[in-house]
């Protein structure tokens, strides 16, 4: 394993944080709002706007992602508090107001793959759900689940290969169960 620096001129204050990447592309989320940065090229477009200043980063989460039949990259923002998500397109230069989140409890950021960004969203009940967004048709819809073991577990999104994953982590077993996303989307 080995560590790689990247020269990141551009960071305004303390808190950094990955937001997503595609194409070599980052998206990095910063107090003072969003950048997309080319680390070969080393140019950075500073993304403002979005959510009115009472909206904190940490009340927002985030998805990056490129869309190709419009050869465009785009950052999803979703803010917790409301269920509003804005849709900023690196094209245009513009936030779109889109339609609400659907019963949106985030506590991660959306993961990109086959332009769509992927929240693990969970409900009022304590059951998660996945929930995509299409970049291109700018909807959302709900992706199949695994049926998980009894008892309490913690669960995280990810991206292998591919293709969706969800690890679940159940600690009173000392096991992790991963779980990957079949070709048909079951």
């Amino acid at each position: 394993m080995s560590k790689t620096s990247i020269h990141y001129p551009l960071i305004v204050d303390d808190f950094a944080r990955l937001v997503g990447s595609a194409n070599g592309l980052l998206c990095i989320d910063q107090r003072e709002g969003i950048s997309i940065y080319n680390p070969t090229t080393r140019i950075c477009n500073r993304v403002y706007g979005g959510f009115a200043a009472p909206v904190r980063h940490y009340q927002v989460a985030y998805g990056f992602g490129y869309e190709s039949y419009t050869d465009d990259y785009k950052v999803v923002a979703v803010c917790k508090s409301n269920n509003k998500v804005k849709v900023y397109s690196l094209k245009t230069g513009i936030w779109k107001k889109v339609s609400d989140f659907p019963d949106a409890n985030l506590l991660q950021d959306g993961l990109f793959l086959n332009g769509c960004i992927h929240w693990l969203d969970y409900l009022p009940n304590n059951l998660p759900n996945i929930v995509s967004f299409d970049l291109l048709k700018e909807t959302y819809s709900q992706v199949t689940h695994p049926r998980y073991d009894e008892g309490e577990k913690m669960l995280e999104l990810g991206v292998l290969g591919d293709r969706l994953c969800v690890l679940s982590s159940y600690a009173e077993k000392a096991l992790t169960d991963i779980w990957v996303m079949d070709v048909d989307d079951s």
